[in-house]
């Protein structure tokens, strides 16, 4: 409604976990706070202090999960959006979800390795 009768407004939404990041994207929505997620980074930076890590090392491996996130939300987002079933085994969500969980955990490591040496990725 908002896009299509008042197109200048700047919609800011909050989004509870990644399918409704989805629904409001597929609505025109491009600035959406998810809140679960954003919790959690702040948890998991939290936790890495915790652990004896300074501030700015949380920081910076807390960094790296989020770049992989943004990296794959944008075009899975997509693929969503575009699918007529995205929760069927066949769709281009699911095939992407798979191919990023694939390669997510040992680009996750490595980079997380980096990040604790002080090192870029």
């Amino acid at each position: 409604y908002m896009h299509e009768h008042h197109p200048n407004v700047h919609v800011i939404a909050r989004a509870i976990d990644r399918w409704h990041v989805y629904d409001l994207w597929s609505a025109g929505c491009r600035d959406i706070i998810r809140e679960t997620y954003d919790s959690s980074i702040r948890a998991a930076r939290s936790t890495f202090e915790a652990l004896g890590h300074s501030r700015e090392k949380a920081q910076k491996l807390v960094g790296v999960f989020e770049a992989f996130d943004r990296k794959t939300m944008l075009e899975t987002a997509q693929a969503f959006i575009e699918s007529e079933d995205p929760h069927a085994d066949d769709s281009e969500y699911s095939r992407l979800v798979r191919e990023n969980l694939e390669t997510w955990e040992a680009e996750l490591k490595a980079n997380m390795s980096y990040a604790l040496k002080g090192q870029d990725a």
